[in-house]
């Protein structure tokens, strides 16, 4: 693929993104949520991913979609500080997990997610509006699948 198509593709796929975000006619907002994460989660090449939106006083996020994530945890609060999720929350940087971080400690801040069901590599976001956090998102890959990379977070 030359470097133009890999370009427009790109294009292709943040305007689609965009238009997820700004189409909400005829759908509820839970279901723009999951959309959106299912278009990051294909994006990416992942096989799995959350998001979390913060609440008004900054304190702790909510998990609002999950792919591949038990269904007991939508609604799940993760105090900032707080497991992976929480712990991006809280500085307002992006994390990238590699190498055996099924055994991270970070992810008991997830009740209900057990070992076999945590990632070989993950990648943790901010959402960020004004240099004020909103929301984190994460995205998950399997051992069977490349490890994501620094330029995953660019």
């Amino acid at each position: 693929m030359s470097y133009a198509q890999s370009d427009q593709k790109k294009f292709l796929w943040i305007t689609e993104l965009f238009r997820l975000g700004t189409c909400m006619v005829g759908v509820t907002l839970e279901q723009v949520r999951q959309q959106i994460l299912e278009h990051v989660v294909m994006g990416f090449g992942a096989v799995g991913g959350t998001l979390a939106l913060s609440n008004e006083e900054g304190t702790t996020l909510t998990i609002v979609a999950g792919i591949k994530l038990p269904e007991q945890l939508l609604g799940q609060a993760v105090p900032y500080g707080k497991g992976i999720m929480g712990l991006v929350a809280a500085q307002g940087k992006p994390l990238l997990l590699g190498g055996d971080i099924r055994r991270d400690p970070r992810y008991e801040g997830l009740v209900g997610i057990r070992y076999s069901e945590r990632p070989s590599s993950a990648i943790c976001w901010p959402l960020l509006i004004n240099n004020q956090v909103i929301g984190v998102m994460s995205l998950n890959r399997s051992t069977a699948e490349q490890a994501f990379t620094e330029d995953d977070i660019k």
